[in-house]
C-alpha cells in the first residue's frame, strides 16, 4: 500500500491516475487550536477504468440468455472506437483479425441457436493505441417452458 501526501506545494501526484486502479482518499481537519483536533474524514474511493472494455453485457460466461440478445459493454478509459468479434469458438475469437469496428459501445446480434456457447471480444482504440480486449462468452437459452410441476 502507497501513501500519497497530494495537493500541496511540493506534493503532485507526477505520475497521473493509473488505469485500472481504484484510489482511496480522505479529508482530516486539524485546527491547532482545538484539544480536540484532529477530525478524522471519512474514507472515499473511485475507480479509473481500465483501457479495455469491461462489465460485458451478457456477463461473462453467463447462461440461459435469450436467442435475441444483443452484446454491449462498459468502453475503455479514453476509447473512440471499438472493435468487436463474435464467433463459436474460443481460439477464432481471441486469434482473429478484421472485426467490425464501430463507434457505439453495443453491437447487434442476429437470432443466435438455442443452447449453444458463442464468444465475444472487443478491442479498443483510443487515437494512439488498440488494447486487446479479453474473451468472454455466453450460451443461449435451450427453450422450453421449464420445469412440469405436479398437483396433488
Amino acid at each position: 500500500t502507497n501513501f500519497f501526501v497530494v495537493g500541496f506545494p511540493g506534493f503532485p501526484f507526477s505520475e497521473g491516475l493509473v488505469p485500472g486502479t481504484t484510489y482511496y482518499w480522505r479529508i482530516d481537519e486539524i485546527n491547532e487550536g482545538d484539544p480536540a483536533s484532529p477530525w478524522v474524514g471519512d474514507v472515499w474511493s473511485f475507480t479509473v477504468p481500465p483501457k479495455t472494455a469491461w462489465k460485458p453485457n451478457p456477463p461473462n460466461n453467463g447462461q440461459f440468455i435469450d436467442v435475441d440478445a444483443d452484446i454491449s459493454w462498459n468502453p475503455g478509459w479514453g476509447t473512440k472506437m471499438h472493435t468487436v468479434y463474435f464467433g463459436e469458438t474460443f481460439d477464432d475469437v481471441n486469434d482473429a483479425i478484421g472485426g467490425k469496428t464501430q463507434i457505439d459501445a453495443s453491437y447487434a446480434l442476429d437470432t443466435l441457436e438455442m443452447n449453444k456457447t458463442y464468444y465475444w471480444r472487443v478491442d479498443e482504440f483510443d487515437a494512439r493505441e488498440t488494447y486487446k480486449g479479453d474473451v468472454w462468452s455466453f450460451t443461449t437459452t435451450g427453450g422450453g417452458g421449464g420445469i412440469m410441476g405436479e398437483y396433488f
